[in-house]
């Protein structure tokens, strides 16, 4: 009876263990296992399909037809059925042909374009197929989609510190599953009429940056008409918009001035151009044609085209030279060089050729006579429509910025990039000094580089003069003729300028026209004799050079003397309203073919020493262009404080709310009055062009004052803070007192600043959101985006930013934008160019349209780019050029394609990313089941679960086909069409594997199965059981035993 009364208690007591035990597996290993379960299997255990791991030989699997993708399309029709098969398989993944997804190919069509390396271009560079094969088929390899969190950027990341900032640290990249493969095709352009029309273009576009330099001090390019020359120029040779191009350039480099690329004029133009308001004003503008266009297109004669030969799809890696396509274009590019010749011509006799800086008027003309087209000409008409006495303002440079710095590269608003290879190399970057500083060497140096070269071959040159037959009659003759010429030209001069005086006569009190009437006079003597000289440099070389293999030394001397001619009659004529043509066609091989001094050993083992060090450094060069411009880095999404990387931040509909908030509790004084407002209507005109085809982008703005709201004062003062920061100053930059920059030009100064965190939390109480918006971003994350943005207009005696750095900055759920009134000199930027701090400008629409593609999960600035070898982001400033808002070289506020392409590109790939990750969690939960004859009866019960899994995987697969093919032929709308179908698909497969998972696995089914408890209470449970089980445990075993009664 004892025995018998033990077994309740026995049964209590186990029971009691088995609840607390479960309770246990309730509570705590769910997160182990959802942790273990997330590691892919290893490489023994990845016998699926291996469609997805990555090719050593970088095809593209996704776009090539494989038995692999027809075992895909025909998964879900097989049987489960052949239990032999079941067993050999090690495991349930690899059975069903399932494997991990490692990488995801998408092609992308680059094309690298070199114009003058033919000989025809400076230093005489010769680049064949073998050495752009070796060296350039590098640029063919993979990227990954790389994508950086902004919490993880400081102010030195970004750029934004106006100082030196200490103990940052690089920021990692999230991974991801997507590669970026290029396919690279190489053009070298050997038709010399190109580089002919590129360096006539150059010198026509022209300007000196001090307009009283005259012709032998620094020029600048104009890049707002280089850029639609250079789209021209990739159109002609069939390339286009259609895919990426870098474009490089190495024209003949001119002895008596250098020039860099720049959108504006220089702050010297500008101040000459105060002075000449009212010339502009009244000059007529009602008669004057448009500016001519460049041609447009492939040409009639140039054939198909290299797109038709050649397919990004198809060939990875091609070198071709474009001979039918570059002569055609150039014809069509002299024609249009000519007509703009003739406009500028019409332009400078309206406005008078010997006015100082005539050239800069006359730019300043053709501007404001299109200015809807160029935001640089509706700057230009705000700046002269300003008072006189707002001229002497200090903040007036920083209020109209129209400089920029002078670069030898640029970043089209297209999808190309140009290096200069003969401009000059200013040094740029971060005042205080960091990484990838742009310095003298950064970009290689062709007659440094050669110049090795260049000495062995003006050595054998002279050695084979020396010992040549006729050479002195030959060099006799040439000069002789060219002494006749010169005087017979200056004769026919002196009689037609006498003849032109005699007509023109004297005007009573014209003492000034008839001073400037010599001085053209004298200009067109000098340029009548330039072109006697070349004419008799070309019959000499049509008679003694044209044609022959190994012509006189002669010949060389004479082509060397062309060149220099030719520079000095273009600088002649850019002043000159008269109609001589500055531009001398003929094709440079009249001088002879290839020259005996160039097979020689001596100069080819130079040449090949130079050439191997040149496209060593050049191909660096590039391919850093394409790490951080054509593949940036984007921005992972963050929304509600928690990084979002497994979903895509696209949205059919995306609304802007923007909230200008004014501050005029103070009145300033006229020194300090605002001159520049926020534009918010140029605002809304750039972020329309961040839209997608069928995505809806829409706008309200409402005005809100600090003054009328005191929640919203409340949340800016309490937010309002400050502290000291390491600044340079601008006056005492160059005069520091141990002659270096880097102490004495910067010095701690006051700084006034918004603590972006607390303000953001004060505005979301303050704003709260839409009603029906947070159901919305529930029941569809891609149907709607809001993005709040708020634009601060401060009238204060001293600027404030945000977080010391900023004037906008994109937050988790919002962008905030600063707009000071303070001055230039109270607004420090911490950037130089060319020996000088660059100002910062007071409005803040640069870093607010920076600020919005952030937010939207675009591309980082391009001085941010992913290093493959340490697999962190590092900095380099050779390529933050050209005028868009995310270069620290300009004021631009264009987005370039690329940057909308990167955009676009990162929505896409984001989606992509997501379901990868969501089938790798599946294939790891089905890999983790073994085989056995159990297992296959359970998997006989689930077998239609199976087949939808297997279905949905083959539709993932299927489009991610359809978004890849889209997205390589850069129709991201298309693509984007397919983000909602591909993230549904990725969600359904994992939790059919889910399911497939519980049904094999019961008991992990319920470990998985979300506690009905809480994890308070779940914890009095267990120990409120395992108190009960002691207890009972001492009741039971504790007592002491009472010894049985004898009977009597």
């Amino acid at each position: 009876m004892a025995e018998r009364r033990r077994h309740p208690a026995r049964a209590l007591l186990l029971a009691a263990l088995l609840a607390a035990g479960c309770s246990c597996a309730v509570g705590i290993p769910s997160a182990i296992g959802s942790r273990w379960r997330q590691t892919p299997p290893s490489e023994h255990q990845r016998p699926g399909v291996s469609l997805f791991q990555g090719t050593a030989d970088g095809r593209d699997p996704l776009l090539w037809e494989s038995d692999e993708l027809t075992a895909v399309r025909q998964l879900h029709k097989r049987s489960f059925d052949d239990g032999p098969e079941y067993m050999a398989a090690p495991n349930l993944a690899a059975y069903l042909g399932l494997a991990p997804i490692s990488d995801i190919h998408l092609p992308l069509p680059l094309h690298i374009v070199f114009i003058g390396f033919q000989g025809d271009g400076h230093a005489k560079v010769k680049l064949g197929a073998a050495e752009l094969t070796e060296w350039f088929s590098q640029l063919d390899h993979l990227l990954p989609h790389v994508r950086i969190s902004l919490a993880d950027l400081s102010c030195q990341d970004d750029g934004h510190c106006g100082g030196a900032v200490r103990g940052s640290i690089a920021p990692v990249p999230l991974p991801s599953h997507v590669r970026l493969n290029f396919s690279c095709n190489v053009v070298v352009v050997r038709r010399a009429e190109v580089l002919e029309a590129y360096s006539r273009a150059v010198s026509l576009f022209g300007r000196p940056v001090d307009p009283d330099d005259g012709e032998g001090g620094a020029r600048q390019v104009d890049a707002l008409k280089m850029e639609p020359f250079v789209d021209s120029l990739l159109e002609g040779l069939g390339i286009g918009p259609s895919g990426y191009a870098l474009v490089v350039a190495n024209p003949q480099r001119p002895d008596h001035h250098g020039y860099g690329f720049r959108a504006g004029f220089s702050s010297e133009e500008v101040e000459m151009l105060q002075e000449e308001v009212e010339a502009l004003r009244s000059l007529p503008l009602s008669h004057w044609d448009g500016e001519p266009a460049p041609p447009r297109g492939a040409g009639a004669g140039s054939g198909p085209g290299l797109l038709a030969r050649w397919s990004h799809r198809t060939t990875k890696f091609a070198v071709g030279g474009a001979e039918a396509e570059g002569s055609e274009w150039a014809k069509r590019a002299q024609t249009y060089l000519e007509a703009e010749e003739a406009h500028r011509r019409k332009l400078l006799k309206a406005i008078g050729p010997h006015r100082r800086g005539a050239l800069a008027v006359a730019r300043a003309v053709a501007l404001l006579r299109e200015r809807s087209k160029s935001e640089t000409a509706q700057l230009l008409a705000a700046t002269l429509t300003l008072p006189p006495e707002h001229f002497h303002n200090p903040k007036w440079l920083a209020g109209h910025p129209l400089q920029d710095c002078l670069t030898p590269a640029w970043v089209s608003r297209g999808r190309w990039l140009l290096l200069d290879l003969a401009a000059d190399r200013p040094d740029w970057g971060p005042a205080l000094g960091g990484d990838g500083v742009v310095v003298d060497g950064t970009i290689p140096d062709v007659s440094r580089v050669f110049a090795s070269a260049s000495d062995a071959r003006e050595a054998a040159r002279e050695a084979r003069a020396a010992v040549g037959d006729g050479e002195g009659e030959l060099r006799g003759e040439l000069d002789a003729k060219k002494e006749a010429r010169l005087a017979a030209a200056s004769q026919a001069r002196a009689h037609a300028a006498s003849m032109e005086r005699a007509v023109r006569g004297r005007r009573p009190g014209g003492e000034e026209d008839e001073e400037r009437a010599e001085e053209e006079e004298e200009r067109e003597a000098e340029i009548a004799l330039f072109q006697a000289e070349l004419d008799v440099y070309e019959e000499f070389a049509l008679t003694h050079c044209n044609g022959i293999v190994n012509p006189p030394v002669a010949c060389a001397d004479a082509r060397k003397a062309v060149l220099e001619l030719r520079h000095e009659l273009e600088a002649a004529t850019q002043h000159s309203a008269s109609q001589v043509r500055s531009f001398r066609p003929h094709h440079w091989d009249i001088f002879g073919l290839e020259e005996a001094e160039d097979t020689q050993p001596g100069v080819t083992d130079a040449e090949a020493r130079a050439r191997e060090h040149f496209l060593a450094a050049l191909s660096d060069v590039l391919s850093r262009g394409l790490r951080h411009v054509v593949a940036p880095p984007a921005v992972a999404w963050r929304r509600g404080g928690q990084l979002e990387g497994a979903a895509s931040p696209y949205a059919a509909n995306v609304h802007f709310t923007v909230h200008v908030i004014a501050d005029n509790s103070r009145v300033l004084g006229d020194f300090r009055a605002r001159g520049v407002h926020f534009d918010v209507a140029r605002y809304q005109e750039q972020v329309l062009r961040l839209a997608l085809p069928r995505q809806k982008f829409t706008f309200s703005v409402s005005e809100l004052n600090l003054l009328d709201d005191p929640p919203l004062a409340a949340a800016f003062s309490s937010s309002l803070r400050t502290s000291f920061v390491h600044v340079p100053n601008a006056a005492r930059f160059w005069a520091a007192p141990d002659g270096r920059a880097g102490h004495g030009g910067a010095a701690f100064e006051e700084a006034l600043w918004i603590d972006s965190p607390e303000l953001a939390a004060r505005l979301r109480r303050r704003f709260q959101p839409a009603p029906g918006a947070a159901r919305r971003r529930g029941a569809d994350p891609h149907a709607s985006l809001e993005v709040p943005v708020f634009v601060f207009n401060l009238d204060r005696d001293a600027p404030v930013l945000i977080d010391e750095h900023y004037n906008a900055r994109a937050l988790d759920d919002m962008v905030v934008i600063f707009e000071n009134a303070a001055n230039q000199d109270e607004h420090p930027t911490g950037f130089m160019c060319g020996g000088a701090l660059l100002p910062r400008p007071l409005s803040p629409m640069r870093h607010a349209l920076a600020a919005t593609l952030q937010y939207l999960g675009g591309a980082l600035p391009p001085h941010l780019g992913y290093h493959p070898q340490s697999r962190l982001v590092t900095h380099d400033w050779l390529w933050s050029v050209g005028a868009h808002p995310l270069s620290w070289t300009s004021t631009g506020t264009a987005y370039s394609q690329l940057h909308i392409d990167s955009l676009h590109r990162s929505l896409v790939l984001d989606a992509i990313d997501a379901s990868a990750a969501a089938v790798t969690a599946g294939v790891a939960l089905l890999a983790d089941e073994a085989p056995g004859p159990a297992a296959h009866a359970r998997l006989q019960e689930v077998a239609p679960t199976v087949r939808d899994a297997l279905s949905l995987y083959s539709q993932l697969v299927g489009l991610w086909r359809s978004a890849v093919l889209h997205a390589s032929e850069l129709r991201h709308g298309q693509a984007a069409e397919l983000i909602p179908a591909i993230e549904l698909a990725g969600k359904a497969f994992l939790e059919a594997c889910r399911k497939i998972d519980a049904h094999l696995h019961p008991r992990r089914c319920a470990e998985r199965r979300a506690p009905l408890l809480g994890p308070a209470l779940q914890r009095g449970v267990l120990i409120g059981s395992g108190a009960a089980v002691v207890v009972m445990a001492l009741a039971l075993f504790g007592a002491p035993r009472r010894k049985p009664r004898k009977r009597e």
